[in-house]
């Protein structure tokens, strides 16, 4: 093993959270507090994979049971706990208003006065919760990257299975301090995506600053129940639609 990192080793570089696609920030590793089951907490760098598993089983962890949140509309209670503290009094979001601890952000988009006119003019208009399970992408291949960067030339290369390589380049630069221009993001056949590949996951940024710190190659890639558990869900849509129609239907 040649080293173990946990969120207070990335803190002096400040890269132990990194920003969102939907304008929010993420955990690289568990910062204190642990918000999904299979949240990664350390990361074992080793010559093998072999030894890198036996690593992982070496570490301790001690956990504080905390209230749990499952269902979003009960995340949005009252009295429902407070799952990111760094978001807890905040009323303003990437995207606008913030009503809740756990609300994240608002989207709107389109014309609101005229919807709300068409609604309140049409003679008829019906309404319709509906739920959109959630779902798991599940490509045929996991997610990975072989990230290498030159300490001569102060450049960056990273292989990776991705399905938005300007996007990552974006982000590792922004997280790294990397110019982009000298980031260069491969990305080849990726064995399918579904969406899944599209983000920026912990595994990616840990091999790209092990990569930095140490001046060699490293290499990520998950496993099946890594993939399974903790890659990026689809869908779990809690829905309201509405239509708004002429007596004939229109």
């Amino acid at each position: 093993v040649i080293a173990v990192l946990t969120a207070d080793d990335l803190k002096p570089l400040k890269l132990h959270w990194m920003p969102t696609l939907a304008g929010d920030v993420a955990a690289v590793l568990a910062d204190e507090k642990v918000h999904f089951q299979m949240q990664e907490v350390a990361v074992v760098i080793a010559e093998d994979r072999y030894i890198a598993a036996d690593g992982v089983e070496a570490v301790e962890v001690e956990y504080e049971e905390l209230p749990v949140v499952i269902d979003p509309i009960k995340a949005l209670e009252k009295d429902a706990p407070v799952l990111r503290e760094d978001l807890a009094g905040k009323t303003e979001g990437a995207h606008g208003k913030r009503y809740h601890h756990n609300h994240i952000f608002t989207w709107d988009a389109g014309d609101k006065e005229a919807t709300d006119a068409a609604f309140k003019n049409a003679p008829v208009t019906v309404s319709e919760k509906l739920l959109y399970p959630r779902v798991h992408p599940c490509p045929l291949e996991t997610c990975g990257t072989v990230a290498s960067f030159d300490p001569i030339r102060g450049e960056l290369t990273t292989y990776i299975t991705s399905q938005a390589p300007h996007i990552v380049r974006t982000v590792v630069s922004m997280l790294s301090g990397i110019p982009e221009s000298k980031v260069r993001i491969v990305s080849p056949d990726i064995g399918g995506g579904f969406g899944n590949k599209v983000g920026i996951y912990p595994g990616y940024v840990c091999a790209i600053v092990s990569s930095i710190v140490l001046g060699r190659p490293v290499k990520w890639i998950e496993d099946r129940i890594e993939n399974l558990s903790s890659t990026a869900f689809a869908r779990d849509y809690h829905m309201t639609g509405e239509l708004a129609a002429t007596a004939e239907g229109k």
